[in-house]
């Protein structure tokens, strides 16, 4: 007795078993059997009707074939996510690591914002403390402010005359004198034929803060009326 293995459109093999001696096995092959494979599954149906009149045929699907293509089609589903999943990670580690690097440099900004201020309000008590020592003396008047601390800590600050560039404090510079006849100083004193002296000066400061912070400042100064 034969057994026909076969897949739609194409057989596939035939197997003899005339010298099998076993009665179970000669009963399973008194009946043909047509294995539809993969690729022709969707004519199973079709083929199923075409057969009815011939039940001696049995027609099987191989279900094995499509469990296993689902199979590998669901773990390369699987790849994929890992990747998309990978990718996106690795965008959102390159955004916070901008956002990081953005929050750094604000934070920056803003500390050297507050010690460019330090230093510019250090610049001014230092043209104050010039405004303060002017006298009618332009020797006494135009000596170096030596450098003044201000503040405690992280916030100190200090001051001198002269210019950023300077190695040091630099004296006053004085500019010269203007007359002016019969200035009046107040009410009384009576007219003065010889007039009245302005001094003029000019005082540089700058100050200093944390992070090299440095602020320059300049002013030409009157001092008088002088009597001469």
């Amino acid at each position: 007795m034969r057994r026909i293995y076969a897949s739609f459109g194409k057989e596939l093999g035939v197997k003899d078993t005339s010298g099998d001696p076993t009665a179970d096995q000669r009963a399973t092959y008194r009946q043909p059997v047509l294995v539809v494979s993969r690729e022709w599954a969707p004519m199973y149906d079709q083929l199923v009707e075409r057969l009815k009149g011939q039940p001696e045929i049995q027609v099987i699907l191989d279900r094995r074939q499509l469990a296993g293509a689902g199979g590998k089609e669901a773990r390369n589903d699987r790849g994929s996510i890992l990747m998309i999943a990978m990718l996106v990670m690795l965008a959102l580690s390159l955004l916070g690591s901008a956002l990081l690097n953005l929050s750094a440099i604000e934070h920056n900004m803003a500390y050297n914002g507050l010690w460019a201020e330090g230093a510019f309000s250090a610049a001014e008590a230092g043209i104050q403390t010039g405004l303060n020592q002017l006298s009618p003396n332009p020797a006494g008047a135009t000596q170096a402010i030596p450098v003044t601390a201000i503040g405690t800590g992280i916030y100190t600050y200090q001051f001198r005359s002269g210019q950023g560039i300077d190695p040091g404090p630099q004296p006053l510079v004085f500019r010269g004198s203007r007359i002016e006849k019969g200035y009046n100083i107040a009410v009384g004193t009576g007219y003065n034929p010889s007039g009245y002296a302005f001094h003029s000066y000019q005082i540089d400061a700058t100050g200093t803060g944390p992070r090299s912070a440095m602020r320059e400042l300049e002013v030409l100064a009157e001092y008088g009326p002088v009597a001469q």
